[in-house]
């Protein structure tokens, strides 16, 4: 007994290591691989669509892509290829992810990731978290534990989760002098409206007979230069 418990043990491990594998979960090939796109802080809406287009685009050359299906946030994107399924394909969905991943490193301006195995949901299969009070060394030790991580044989895809703070500008209205001048708060915000979400100023009638609204806002490089935003005129309700 003891040496037939011996044999099916070196028996299920022989087994296990020539098809099972080594990872820490079973691959699974659900017909689906992922794409995940993160634009840079502060990126429009309009950037990170492009961004996203322009890997969905590149996975629908792979002959084995069905269809695509993307959304796009500020901060990025995801797109779900479909390769249909592992019995009419040759290749798994672990060799159409590599060659998808090296076809997104062509791709610049964004960071793109490829998750071939969505047995976890639409995330990487290894994560290692930090902690810690002070933000700066904590981020300080991450990127160099990426670095070495970088040289580990068959490490991809490594980055960070977390992402740079947007670009924010922050405005204070001194009230004493606002009281002073009579401009309220409301004036200034205002203002600020129309430098930031725009105003409408009426409607226009195109070419085709269709009327669309017409808003008016500062030009986006004037939205960033603070000297731009002390010089608006501030429209005072309560004054001539």
């Amino acid at each position: 007994m003891v040496l037939f418990a011996l044999a099916s043990l070196v028996g299920a491990l022989a087994l296990h290591f020539k098809f099972g594998g080594s990872s820490f979960l079973p691959s699974a090939d659900a017909g689906i691989v992922a794409i995940e796109v993160r634009t840079p802080p502060s990126s429009s809406l309009e950037y990170a669509r492009l961004k996203v287009e322009a890997a969905a685009a590149l996975a629908r050359t792979l002959p084995e892509t069905v269809a695509t299906n993307s959304y796009v946030n500020p901060g990025g994107g995801r797109i779900y290829v479909d390769i249909g399924k592992s019995t009419k394909r040759q290749r798994s969905a672990i060799a159409i992810g590599s060659e998808l991943r090296s076809l997104a490193a062509r791709l610049v301006g964004a960071e793109y990731v490829v998750l071939d195995d969505l047995n976890n949901g639409a995330q990487k299969p290894v994560q290692i978290r930090f902690t810690g009070t002070d933000t700066r060394r904590l981020l300080e030790i991450t990127n160099r534990f990426m670095d070495r991580l970088r040289q580990v044989p068959g490490a991809v895809d490594v980055g960070l989760s977390e992402q740079d703070p947007q670009a924010e500008m922050k405005i204070e209205l001194d009230r004493g002098l606002a009281n002073t001048l009579g401009i309220s708060a409301n004036d200034a915000a205002q203002a600020l409206r129309v430098a930031f979400a725009g105003v409408e100023a009426g409607d226009w009638v195109d070419p085709t007979g269709e009327t669309r609204d017409v808003s008016i806002r500062l030009h986006p490089d004037d939205r960033v230069d603070a000297s731009n935003i002390e010089r608006l005129p501030i429209a005072v309700s309560a004054a001539t």
